[in-house]
């Protein structure tokens, strides 16, 4: 009987064994560390929601902190470490320069990637196997210079040097080819904390409007409150960070009038199921802390891919050419990785009484 019972539980543990090892892996690389980590806190989180949720825990989730663009590097050593393990599919990313770096790693080793949060127009061709469910930063900067051009003679840009930043405010200016607004861009270096110098400089020039365009939520904060500091009255116009839960948190009513481009309100872009799920998210997890629409893009990338995986086709032919229709609606990725689909892209808001609303018609 002993052996018998011996014989069993060798049984069971080589069954548990290779259950393990047919897992399958997806690596999560995501800013867990530095000023976007509650970005990248937010996106780990959703996509352990639907795994869970959506997915039974069918897969191990691999979660590494890539340090955003100011560690592209980081995020390139994430990539080698995923190739060598074998991993083959890899979902996250808060920052442009993390993907833009990794992008070539994943290329060579055949690992799709499908990025969360990462909009620089960079990225579009960065690769076959490089997808992401957030809209080309290019929408962002068609609404911010419509909104622009004719309310304003000249506008100063406030750029990082970072991949994110410097495609954004390159998009900006290139709507700009009949020159009809004078633009006055400034860069600046990560880790830069004081701004006056540079937005007194801009004041001298007589720019009219700003376009604050920061890397992170605490930049956004640093730049506005020297604004504020200097009591500079300039309509101030910017992405995503003015609407983030901090930033609110700080300024409240001194951030009314604020113009941002952003992702949609969710409130409009979830039917009464999806709006359900994202009741159970938050209940689990609480309300995100930076942008909500990222619930969106995490889900959507994550049924993409666990639809590809159910299928037993090729991954990367399969998104390619597939039609796609969950939370985000009807969507599917272009020749270049990009996602089309007929609500994905920016919007304006401003905040008003201390909250994001919508700007409402440009007239």
């Amino acid at each position: 009987m002993l052996r018998i019972l011996a014989a069993l539980l060798l049984l069971l543990c080589a069954g548990s064994a290779l259950a393990q090892e047919t897992t399958i892996r997806i690596g999560i690389s995501v800013p867990l560390s530095g000023e976007s980590a509650v970005e990248g806190v937010d996106l780990r989180n959703m996509l352990l929601f639907a795994n869970e949720r959506l997915a039974d825990a069918a897969y191990r989730l691999v979660i590494e902190d890539d340090q955003c663009s100011k560690g592209s590097m980081q995020a390139v050593t994430i990539a080698h470490k995923f190739v060598n393990d074998g991993i083959k599919y890899v979902l996250g990313f808060a920052c442009s320069g993390a993907v833009l770096a990794a992008a070539p790693v994943y290329e060579k080793g055949g690992v799709v990637v499908i990025a969360l949060a990462a909009g620089a127009p960079q990225i579009s061709g960065a690769g076959e196997y490089i997808f992401r469910t957030i809209p080309n930063l290019n929408s962002a900067a068609d609404k911010l210079y419509a909104h622009a051009e004719g309310r304003y003679k000249s506008v100063g840009i406030i750029s990082e040097e970072t991949d994110y930043c410097q495609g954004l405010a390159a998009a900006f200016k290139k709507r700009n080819a009949s020159g009809a607004l004078r633009i006055e861009a400034v860069d600046y270096l990560p880790g830069a904390g004081d701004f006056q110098t540079i937005l007194a400089a801009l004041r001298k020039k007589g720019v009219e409007a700003l376009f604050l365009n920061p890397q992170t939520e605490q930049g956004m904060i640093a730049l506005y409150r020297d604004v504020l500091d200097l009591r500079w009255k300039a309509p101030v116009l910017g992405a995503y960070y003015p609407g983030f839960e901090d930033f609110l948190k700080t300024f409240g009513r001194e951030s009314d009038g604020v113009v941002y481009a952003d992702l949609p309100f969710i409130s409009s872009a979830l039917g009464p199921e999806a709006s359900r799920l994202y009741a159970d998210y938050q209940a689990a997890y609480g309300a995100p802390k930076s942008s909500e629409f990222y619930f969106v893009t995490a889900i959507s990338a994550f049924l993409a891919l666990h639809e590809a995986l159910t299928k037993h086709e090729n991954v990367k032919d399969y998104l390619h050419r597939q039609k796609f229709k969950n939370i985000m609606g009807e969507y599917s990725f272009n020749a270049n990785g990009d996602v089309a689909g007929e609500t994905l892209s920016f919007v304006l808001k401003k905040n008003a009484d201390g909250r994001p609303v919508p700007l409402g018609p440009e007239k």
